[in-house]
C-alpha cells in the first residue's frame, strides 16, 4: 500500500505526517492486499481567518473497484485527518466485506441445489 500526503496552504509538519501515516496504516490493516494507495490531501479553507477550516480529503484506491473519497472539516488538521481516515476505513471494510459475503454465498451453495430437477 502506498500512502501520499499533500498539504495545501499550510506547512506539513513531521509530527502531522507521522500521525497520518500511522492512522492510514492502522485503518488499512485488514485489507492491505486490496488497497493500492491512500491519498490524503490537507487544505486550509479560510486561511488566517480561523474557524473549522482544516479540510482533509482521503482517497482510497482499491483493486478492481472504484475509489473511495471522504471529506472532513475540523478545527485542526489532526482531527479532520483522523475522522476522514476512520470513515474511509469503515467504507472500505463494508465494501470489501460485502464482496466477500457475496462470494461466500455463491460458492457455499450445496451441490444438490445446483443440479436442475
Amino acid at each position: 500500500m502506498r500512502t501520499l500526503i499533500q498539504s495545501i496552504d499550510f506547512p506539513l509538519t513531521k509530527a502531522l505526517k507521522t500521525f497520518i501515516l500511522c492512522h492510514a496504516e492502522k485503518n488499512a490493516l485488514l485489507h492491505t492486499e486490496r488497497v493500492k494507495s491512500v491519498i490524503v490531501r490537507l487544505k486550509d479553507l479560510n486561511g488566517p481567518k480561523g474557524g473549522a477550516d482544516k479540510q482533509c480529503i482521503v482517497e482510497v484506491q482499491l483493486s478492481n473497484l472504484p475509489p473511495i473519497v471522504v471529506k472532513r472539516c475540523s478545527l485542526d488538521a489532526y482531527a479532520s485527518a483522523r475522522h476522514a481516515l476512520a470513515r474511509a476505513s469503515r467504507i472500505v471494510n463494508r465494501r470489501l466485506g460485502r464482496q466477500r459475503a457475496t462470494r461466500i454465498s455463491v460458492t457455499s451453495t450445496p451441490a444438490h441445489q445446483l443440479i436442475e430437477r
